[in-house]
């Protein structure tokens, strides 16, 4: 078994046996996805009968267990990955995102592709079919704007300002989008982008001179392969010139060395994604490695500077950001070896009304419950937990029946 090294730390730190055998089953997840099934995410599909693009578009969905676990009022990243239709490259997209959220990289995200067919080229461009008003490219932005991204904040916990990712002609549409409207996404990713007439190198340098204090990122990258060097003499001329024009904030330039066309893509995806996400990976990392070693809050108040943390990391991103099982289980675990059961029974009360569905919390506030003696607290977490358990759809059958056996022991 091949325990993350969080979970390490955690189980090094913890007294407590069940939670220690809850951590190995959490664990056992992880790992089992490393064997070509997804550790906290499960396969959907969206279908759009969409006006905009006058057929239906069928939407493959990557949604992470937080989604299914969390609270109505929770809201989630939402990734856009054009150019799905790539039976390889948009599945190492979404193992890569897996991967990242695994290892605390990245937060929990809602992930949709977005599919080209044998229009791919005029949605990516500007140019207009006779007798319409709106050009390719025009039309996707409607797309998305008034048909795809409402279809995720409703029914998906989607925040509806999103990341998105392109690679060649779809980095171009990326880039152009994100010069129609800087502030409506989190980040933008063009990898082995172009620019061509009526959209060029002066309409990306002027949004992103104009942008340099704002909230979104763009990032943008080739690579150094002869096939590259289209995209590479783009590349760099623009940022060369966002570093004579001094615009030193909102954008990440990278050159992956010996890569060409399509091992760009597949390399920019976990850069863009790891280097925008840095501020959420270092809550823990700080919490573990600083706080906790150094100066930890009062336990009365752990909670809430956990939160408080998030909030400025949310700020920061310009998306929400929040605390996931790992966050509470490794933090709590501290309070709990230190004298300071309490701080670690709100640890737990937190996680239960962030993730009310999540039979794991449940479980373990009716058995504080029944520790301390409070009978009516044990009946109510165990018929939640009984309740989460029951509809849960991430557990396989191995891991279910080690799960019942747990849940009936706290039976009042």
């Amino acid at each position: 078994m091949n325990i993350d090294p969080y979970f390490e730390v955690l189980v090094r730190t913890t007294k407590m046996k069940k939670l220690i055998t809850l951590l190995l089953l959490l664990c056992t997840v992880v790992s089992y996805g490393q064997f070509g099934q997804s550790a906290f995410y499960k396969n959907d599909t969206l279908r759009i009968q969409s006006d905009v693009l006058e057929r239906e578009v069928i939407i493959p969905l990557f949604l992470p267990m937080e989604h299914y676990y969390c609270n109505d009022q929770i809201q989630l990243p939402l990734i856009l990955i054009f150019d799905s239709q790539h039976t390889l490259t948009f599945p190492y997209h979404l193992h890569s995102i897996d991967a990242m959220t695994t290892q605390v990289q990245m937060p929990a995200s809602v992930v949709a592709g977005i599919p080209f067919g044998r229009d791919r080229t005029y949605l990516t461009s500007n140019r207009k079919r006779e007798g319409e008003d709106m050009s390719g490219q025009q039309k996707m932005e409607a797309f998305l704007w008034e048909e795809l991204i409402p279809a995720m904040e409703k029914n998906f916990h989607a925040y509806p300002k999103p990341i998105l990712l392109g690679h060649s002609r779809s980095a171009y549409l990326v880039s152009w989008l994100m010069c129609q409207k800087p502030d409506s996404y989190a980040m933008t990713m063009a990898a082995s982008g172009f620019y061509e007439p009526g959209f060029e190198e002066a309409d990306a340098l002027a949004t992103l001179q104009a942008m340099k204090n704002g909230s979104s990122k763009f990032f943008f990258s080739n690579g150094t392969l002869r096939e590259e060097s289209t995209y590479q003499a783009d590349y760099h001329m623009l940022s060369e010139r966002l570093y004579q024009e001094n615009v030193n904030d909102g954008w990440h330039y990278e050159e992956f060395f010996g890569a060409g066309h399509m091992a760009n893509y597949q390399l920019s995806v976990p850069w863009a994604l790891t280097t925008f996400f840095e501020p959420y990976a270092g809550v823990l990392d700080e919490w573990l490695f600083e706080t906790l070693e150094n100066n930890p809050p009062a336990a009365n108040e752990s909670v809430a500077t956990l939160h408080a943390d998030f909030k400025e990391v949310s700020n920061s991103l310009g998306v929400p950001a929040i605390p996931r099982v790992i966050h509470y289980f490794s933090i709590g675990s501290h309070y709990a070896n230190n004298n300071a059961p309490k701080a670690w029974t709100d640890f737990m009360k937190d996680a239960s009304e962030v993730y009310p569905k999540d039979y794991v919390y449940h479980y373990l506030l009716a058995e504080i419950a029944k520790e301390d003696g409070d009978v009516a607290g044990q009946q109510e977490h165990y018929t939640k937990a009984r309740q989460a358990l029951d509809s849960d759809i991430f557990l396989n059958a191995e891991d279910r029946g080690y799960a019942e056996e747990e849940v009936e022991s706290i039976r009042p």
